[in-house]
């Protein structure tokens, strides 16, 4: 998927950042390691996986790269459903092991 997902909000923006992240990593695996709940919260910690074998954000192609980076997500459930949610990504980290950054994130020219 190409564009803003930040304008998509709801069941169809959580469809579409799912596919655009399979998309971009056919492979993609999430491993939870930890879900902690209080009151109508709940947290998990992952671990994403995948091959970078797609265009990844509308602009990054393809590098073959297996990459792994760490992510948390917190849910706010009402009526047994996730009304709220926020995440943090490693997305420095997952762009440094696609070559789009380097180790101090700097920048890497486009590659043509």
């Amino acid at each position: 998927m190409e564009g803003r997902l930040d304008l998509l909000s709801g069941v169809r923006g959580f469809r579409a950042l799912i596919d655009m992240a399979t998309s971009a990593f056919p492979d993609l695996h999430v491993e939870v390691h930890d879900v902690l709940g209080e009151g109508d919260r709940v947290a998990a910690r992952l671990t994403i996986s995948g091959t970078h074998r797609g265009v990844f954000m509308g602009t990054i192609q393809p590098t073959g790269t297996r990459a792994v980076w760490e992510g948390i997500d917190i849910f706010r459930l009402m009526d047994g459903r996730i009304f709220e949610r926020w995440n943090s990504r490693d997305l420095l980290g997952l762009m440094t092991q696609l070559g789009v950054v380097g180790w101090l994130g700097w920048l890497i020219p486009s590659r043509k």
